[in-house]
């Protein structure tokens, strides 16, 4: 009998190559040319969740930079890329043990700027720490890229979350999202300085315009806007750098899991790592939350 024409696709575990065929294999009744494709999946799936812990559909949310402060060289970067400088500036600081998640960072009168390296981002920032304020703290520019692309400032009694990007035309857009600390809860500079850990983000989505301030998983009224859309540019310093030169505006206090992201983290992902570190644990990456 001649040879079959093959235009179907099952797979064939034995050399992992895609075949074609639209007949029945010899042996295989009607329905079940599948099988050696179906047997695969099923066993591929499981394999693949024992080995990365993630289901289909889920998706991982790897930050450029992640320092948890807890290993052997407490300012290296989790990921990789770009440990924390403290020489260039001779910036003096201490570590800490016993907090909400493991060790952390404590900065005071004799630390300067810490250089966190080039941050270059397209159309998103997301920012993540925990944060414990000191005896001594007052207002803090607390850290921000060399160009201005993004900041944030803590101070009596206001929190500024500022951003620099480029719309449509090239033209730039300078915002601030300022928040009174006037009122209660986390609306309350009170409720920053008791001597407590805060987990805080700030997140901006130029490609939406969407920016917002969580604080210990929420995103309360008055913490959101809406800002022109654009893209990040890139031309200038874009070196991040934690804390301040000038003494008024450095930061007396600690700082713990320090993320930073090029994307726009979920509202599901924020919440899942604020109820992790409530229970000591780092961040988890896979933006799986479904409570």
């Amino acid at each position: 009998m001649g040879r079959r024409m093959m235009t179907g696709k099952y797979f064939n575990p034995k050399n992992q190559k895609t075949i074609m065929s639209n007949k029945n294999q010899p042996g295989q009744s009607g329905g079940l040319g599948m099988l050696p494709f179906v047997k695969t999946l099923m066993l591929l799936i499981p394999f693949s969740m024992l080995i990365t812990g993630v289901t289909v559909g889920q998706s991982v949310i790897k930050p450029m930079r992640y320092y948890t402060f807890n290993g052997s060289n407490p300012l290296a970067d989790s990921t990789g890329n770009f440990n924390l400088n403290t020489t260039t500036y001779n910036s003096q600081y201490s570590i800490g043990t016993g907090g909400q998640v493991g060790k952390f960072l404590t900065l005071n009168n004799n630390t300067n700027l810490i250089d966190g390296g080039s941050l270059p981002l397209s159309n998103a920032i997301s920012i993540e720490f925990l944060l414990k304020p000191g005896y001594d703290f007052n207002s803090t520019k607390l850290l921000q890229r060399g160009d201005g692309a993004f900041g944030v400032r803590i101070e009596y009694a206001t929190l500024t979350f500022s951003t620099s990007h480029r719309n449509s035309s090239g033209g730039t857009v300078n915002d601030d999202l300022v928040v009174q600390l006037d009122g209660i809860g986390r609306k309350s500079y009170g409720y920053y300085v008791d001597g407590g850990w805060h987990h805080m983000v700030f997140r901006f989505n130029a490609a939406t315009g969407e920016k917002s301030i969580w604080i210990d998983g929420q995103n309360p009224a008055g913490f959101s806007k809406s800002v022109t859309t654009g893209s990040f540019n890139n031309t200038g310093n874009t070196n991040f750098y934690l804390n301040h030169s000038i003494r008024y505006v450095k930061y007396f206090g600690s700082i713990d899991e320090l993320a930073l992201y090029n994307v726009a983290i979920s509202d599901k992902l924020i919440y899942k790592h604020y109820l992790g570190v409530q229970s000591g644990q780092s961040y988890n990456y896979t933006d799986n939350y479904s409570g």
